[in-house]
């Protein structure tokens, strides 16, 4: 019970989860390979984020190691999702401006200035861009589905101090309770 307890007691407890959470030497061989599912699930668009949120829900008060890990692939997954669908805008609104623009981007010499084919091309870098984008996307999780499979601390550069607050504060209802 928590209340028995010192406070330079709990403030060591409270450290060693924090530090414990993103690489738990004492999580187990199940535990690590649940994780490292969440995190490959990458791999899988739109369909990938469901199988952290099973595991999340179904795991979260049973290990801290497992509600972290879970929870960090779903918010990345998440934001795999938001950038595929705001680098897809991005490819639509230059697709749609090209086509308004086409009939004003021909002289009367049959020439297409500079700008105008920089212009035409736009559609085509944004695709790239997006590809480029995605393709990074998978690397990572797939590098965060190996670090976690083999016990290896990792944490999303962005995303994982959220995650561990998120879990944390989950951790601490459960306590509670």
């Amino acid at each position: 019970m928590q209340g028995n307890k010192s406070p330079k007691g709990l403030l060591l407890e409270t450290m060693n989860e924090l530090k414990n959470t993103a690489g738990d030497s004492t999580a187990n061989q199940n535990e690590r390979n649940l994780a490292a599912l969440a995190h490959a699930s990458v791999i899988l668009p739109y369909l990938g984020a469901i199988v952290p949120t099973l595991i999340f829900v179904t795991r979260k008060e049973k290990s801290m190691y497992l509600a972290f890990q879970t929870l960090q692939a779903l918010l990345f997954q998440v934001s795999v999702m938001l950038t595929w669908l705001v680098g897809f805008v991005c490819y639509f609104i230059t697709f749609v401006v090209n086509i308004i623009s086409l009939p004003f981007m021909i002289k009367e010499s049959g020439e297409i200035s500079s700008i105008n084919w920089m212009m035409a091309v736009m559609p085509l870098i944004m695709i790239v861009l997006i590809i480029l984008l995605v393709l990074a996307y998978i690397v990572y999780g797939v590098v965060g589905a190996v670090m976690t499979y083999e016990g290896k601390p990792f944490r999303y550069i962005v995303i994982g101090r959220w995650a561990e607050r998120i879990s944390h504060s989950i951790q601490n209802q459960v306590k509670a309770e």
